[in-house]
């Protein structure tokens, strides 16, 4: 028997896939089941726009929202790649092309990120616009800016829902004036950002600057509730930044990670850290000193305060190849540390999230060659090791 309606009520449909949105093998078994999904399921995907192929072009993808209202609706994250530069399709829109309002059809986006490496003026004027008009809207909360070159301090104003920020090798306009006098101006008004989640992958000059931007008073970023920072600290300035940020946010920092940490004769006070909780470390071999890196650029709080350690070591080789001893006495001798865990990624995979790789569970097999931090640790359920499965297939 054939039904020409679904025997359940739609709105049954509706809330189902609104809770499996991010769930898309479970909405293409759905999808499956009954033909009633299939509509509805299809249009949760997160987008990430570029130029992947010759067929789809910008052209079609506003096409797509601006004939699909319901579908426009649905969409909470997206991704505009413009990279490389040779094959932007950014810098082929004018100021009068209609692609530059498609994300006036996205009213439920909560996550932008864009990726280019273009100048910020090279971006055509109304799409300028249209970004600022998305990033003041009440429920963008999530902006990833990667390789913009340029960009005005400004453009992170009048952004009251956004909670995290990422920037990866973004470049800023310099202000004219050292006190930031003419980025304060363009930012009156403003009402406060409280940043919870900030990401800084800078080179050292743009980290000062950018440092220098969000501790001023008139700044409409607030990090005074921060609850996670990440940084890259390769270099002496690089530590010399960061320290003011922590100080800042040190009431309500839960989670610092600190991204290739080098050794540069500069330390990281975390004594003022009351919060902290959770300590992540990046680095690649060789591990002796990474280790030293590790020991002698923090200053860890007080034994009293437990801290869970996540060591992150890059690299592409196998388990016979690492230097285990010396992890073993550095990671036994560092204070407060409650837990450990390490994770073994390839190398070609740093500073993407872990979350993004099939990890296995190898603690077993490593308890035997870290003897010194499971006596500290009191026994072997405070350390665990997880290998990327790419490793372990070699």
């Amino acid at each position: 028997m054939e039904f020409k309606e679904p025997v359940l009520p739609q709105e049954l449909f509706d809330h189902i896939l609104d809770n499996l949105a991010d769930d898309l093998e479970t909405l293409r078994s759905c999808v499956l089941v009954s033909s009633s999904f299939y509509q509805r399921a299809r249009i949760f995907s997160h987008f990430r726009v570029g130029a992947l192929d010759g067929e789809h072009s910008i052209s079609a993808f506003y096409k797509l929202l601006e004939g699909s209202p319901a579908f426009s609706a649905r969409v909470g994250s997206l991704h505009l790649d413009d990279t490389p530069r040779s094959s932007s399709w950014i810098s082929s829109m004018t100021s009068e092309s209609r692609e530059t309002q498609l994300l006036s059809h996205l009213v439920c986006l909560s996550r932008l990120c864009i990726s280019s490496e273009q100048c910020w003026t090279a971006i055509p004027g109304s799409f300028r616009e249209s970004i600022q008009l998305t990033l003041a809207r009440p429920n963008l909360t999530h902006l990833e800016l990667t390789e913009v070159e340029d960009l005005p301090l400004p453009v992170l104003a009048h952004c009251p829902a956004l909670r995290s920020l990422m920037l990866t090798w973004v470049s800023f306009e310099l202000d004219e004036h050292e006190d930031f006098t003419s980025a304060i101006a363009a930012c009156a008004g403003s009402p406060p950002t409280p940043l919870e989640h900030l990401t800084l992958v800078l080179v050292p000059s743009m980290l000062e600057y950018f440092g220098r931007w969000i501790l001023l008073e008139e700044s409409p970023l607030d990090i005074s509730c921060l609850q996670s920072l990440a940084c890259q600290v390769h270099a002496r300035p690089d530590y010399i930044a960061l320290q003011p940020l922590l100080t800042a946010s040190a009431s309500t920092l839960h989670h610092l990670r600190l991204v290739k940490g080098g050794h540069h004769e500069a330390t990281v006070d975390l004594r003022g850290l009351r919060q902290l909780h959770t300590l992540s470390f990046d680095a690649c071999p060789p591990i002796p000193g990474c280790m030293r890196s590790l020991a002698s650029t923090l200053v860890f709080p007080q034994p009293e305060q437990p801290i869970a350690l996540v060591l992150t070591i890059y690299t592409n080789n196998t388990r016979k190849y690492v230097a285990f001893a010396d992890a073993d006495r550095t990671l036994a001798d560092l204070p407060c540390i409650a837990s450990v865990t390490l994770l073994w990624l390839p190398r070609d995979c740093a500073g993407e999230d872990s979350s993004a790789h099939e990890l296995i569970d190898v603690s077993d097999e490593f308890v035997p060659e870290m003897p010194l931090l499971v006596n500290r640790l009191r026994g072997t359920g405070a350390l665990r090791v997880l290998q990327s499965a790419q490793l372990l297939a070699k």
